[in-house]
């Protein structure tokens, strides 16, 4: 099931904190543009024809399923603009909520996602009420399921809570000097569209060559009864994983299930190669050779 995880900012009121989860999760459907408005693949430019041309297919797209056609159209022009307005400026934060749900789960084809709310440490008790409160007209909206993380949960007496003794894997454990972001999941085969890391990394390798037969963000299993691992790139052919860690890998929780990865991987015959997310940013070509190298190897 598909994930967006979004941060909380402490002392937000519950129609601004509202206000902004919608706003992440219009920015996350805009970098997931077009995988949820089959035919914009193939409409190109911000022309005046590109414009209509997407307007046309989003009317029609509306008419042939559930989707509200006033809402989908903002968005649409929000996400081809690559300049992504605020379309709850326009629609009832019920319609935007709702809206944003389909239209999440037609990028990925499910039928639910999950919303966690990720609640940083010294979150006063009010607010920690009023989060319960906004949490609890989210899961009434008949859209995301809705989950909060953090400390100050056992306040929340009017929603179900549950003890996980390990950090969850989408909620990033406090390191310091990190900026808690929005994390979502990637969509099979293709980079995550909100990783800037994994997007550079494709802009580059799309113009190799020696690069075909990679495949983003996929899972990988050693048989039927074994656990699938979600990989970041993946050669298959030539036995090859290459992992791009950010920062939130160096919490102990994410690095020893990483180690515990990469030796399952290692024992079906993989190589496994770890770059940091700063490797990437500040030396791609080197970060590139080293692939390249290892990949003609295995050809050869």
């Amino acid at each position: 099931m598909p994930v967006i995880s979004v941060p909380i900012s402490a002392a937000q009121q519950p129609a601004q904190l509202l206000a902004r989860l919608i706003r992440e999760i219009e920015h996350v459907l805009t970098a997931l543009f077009p995988s949820w408005l089959a035919g914009a693949e193939g409409i190109r430019g911000q022309n005046v024809a590109a414009r209509e041309a997407l307007l046309a297919l989003a009317r029609k797209t509306a008419k042939q399923g559930d989707l509200f056609g006033p809402y989908l159209e903002a968005i649409t022009l929000s996400a081809s603009e690559q300049a992504p307005r605020a379309c709850l400026d326009q629609f009832a934060p019920e319609t935007a909520f709702r809206e944003c749900h389909r239209l999440f789960c037609r990028a990925y084809e499910t039928d639910s996602a999950v919303l966690i709310l990720s609640m940083p440490d010294g979150l006063s008790d009010e607010t920690i009420l009023q989060l319960q409160d906004a949490a609890i007209w989210m899961a009434s909206q008949n859209a995301f399921r809705v989950w909060i993380a953090g400390q100050g949960v056992e306040l929340m007496e009017r929603i179900s809570t549950a003890r996980v003794e390990r950090s969850m894997p989408f909620t990033p454990a406090s390191i310091a000097g990190m900026t808690p972001e929005t994390h979502v999941t990637p969509l099979s085969g293709l980079p995550n569209p909100i990783s800037s890391t994994e997007q550079r990394m494709e802009q580059f390798l799309c113009r190799c060559v020696w690069a075909a037969g990679r495949a983003w963000n996929v899972s990988w299993s050693a048989g039927p009864l074994e656990n699938p691992i979600r990989v970041d790139l993946l050669w298959e052919t030539e036995r090859l994983v290459v992992e791009l860690d950010g920062r939130d890998h160096l919490d102990p929780d994410k690095y020893a299930r990483d180690r515990m990865r990469d030796r399952s991987l290692q024992l079906a015959g993989f190589r496994v190669l770890r770059y940091t997310n700063e490797e990437v940013s500040a030396d791609l070509s080197r970060v590139a050779s080293e692939i390249e190298r290892f990949l003609t190897s295995a050809r050869d």
